[in-house]
């Protein structure tokens, strides 16, 4: 299978005050308590796994009736290098596992048979190819 998923928990999160309505749509992401150059959607860290590429982690917006959810990858020097958001008003996607296919491929299990296909391609073979694909299982 090549690189296995390791769970880990260096990276954290911005925790917001005030009002749920008030908060914003992304908070600041740190590694090891320090911060990181990019914001991610959502406010808890709902996972985080290390593999020999790349870290993966998951994100949910914790939202009675309208969750969310994102997948971050972030390389090794800790730069964002994709992210696929699941969700939206009024939709409910509360992630259940992740599962991992082979070294580049995992699948993300949504229940009720809401499963995608996710393909990372890290690093690139060619310098315009997105790193992050995700394809619905039927």
């Amino acid at each position: 299978m090549g690189a296995r998923m390791i769970e880990i928990t260096d990276f954290s999160i911005e925790e917001h005050q005030g009002e749920y309505e008030d908060w914003p749509l992304e908070s600041a992401l740190f590694f090891n308590d320090c911060p990181l150059d990019f914001k991610v959607p959502g406010y808890v860290i709902d996972q985080q796994y290390k593999l020999d590429e790349y870290y993966l982690l998951i994100f949910s917006c914790d939202c009675l009736f309208e969750e969310c959810c994102t997948l971050v990858v972030v390389s090794p020097s800790l730069k964002l290098l994709g992210q696929y958001r699941w969700g939206g008003a009024y939709q409910s996607y509360l992630w259940e596992s992740l599962s991992q296919r082979d070294a580049h491929c995992f699948c993300i299990d949504f229940g009720q048979g809401l499963r995608y296909e996710i393909t990372i391609r890290y690093p690139k073979r060619i310098w315009f190819q997105k790193v992050l694909k995700v394809k619905q299982l039927k």
